[in-house]
C-alpha cells in the first residue's frame, strides 16, 4: 500500500525540521571556541538582540493566530488540498523563523558577542523547531 500524500508530506517536512536542526549544531559546534571580542559595539549588539527577539515574537503570533485554524480546516477535511497547503506553507514558515533565530545567535557569535548571549539563540531556535514538529492528526497523516 502506497504512503498517503499527506503522510509523503508530512514526512519531508520532517525531513526539512530535521536538516534545520543538524545545521543550528554545525553553528554550534563551529562557533565553541570563540571568544568574546571587545571590537564589537554595543549598538551592533542591541540591534541583532532586538531583531532576534522580534523574528520569535513574530514565529509565535503566526503561530498562535494562523497555524490553528489551518491546521483545524484540514482535520474537518483531509481531502482539501488547499487546506492542507496552507497549513504546509504556515509550518515551513514557523520552522524558517525559528532557524532564523539560530543564523541570529550565528551572527553574534561573529561579531564577538558572549557566549551566553549567542548560545541563548541557538537554544531559543532548537527548542522551537523541536516543539514545533510537523504533525497532523488526521487519517493519512501524523
Amino acid at each position: 500500500m502506497a504512503p498517503s500524500p499527506l503522510r509523503t508530506q508530512i514526512t519531508q517536512l520532517r525531513v526539512i525540521q530535521m536538516m534545520l536542526l543538524v545545521t543550528i549544531i554545525l553553528f554550534c559546534v563551529f562557533v565553541k571556541d570563540l571568544r568574546p571580542t571587545n571590537a564589537m559595539t554595543r549598538h551592533v549588539n542591541t540591534a541583532l538582540v532586538l531583531i532576534g527577539v522580534l523574528v520569535g515574537a513574530t514565529a509565535l503570533g503566526l503561530r498562535g493566530k494562523y497555524f490553528g485554524p489551518a491546521k483545524s480546516a484540514v482535520r474537518e477535511n483531509p481531502s482539501d488540498m488547499k487546506a492542507f497547503m496552507r497549513w504546509r506553507k504556515l509550518t515551513i514558515a514557523c520552522l524558517i523563523l525559528a532557524y532564523s533565530l539560530g543564523m541570529y545567535g550565528f551572527a553574534l557569535a561573529m561579531v564577538g558577542a558572549r557566549r551566553i548571549e549567542f548560545l541563548a539563540f541557538f537554544a531559543v531556535s532548537v527548542v522551537l523547531l523541536l516543539f514545533w514538529t510537523p504533525r497532523l492528526d488526521v487519517p493519512g497523516g501524523r
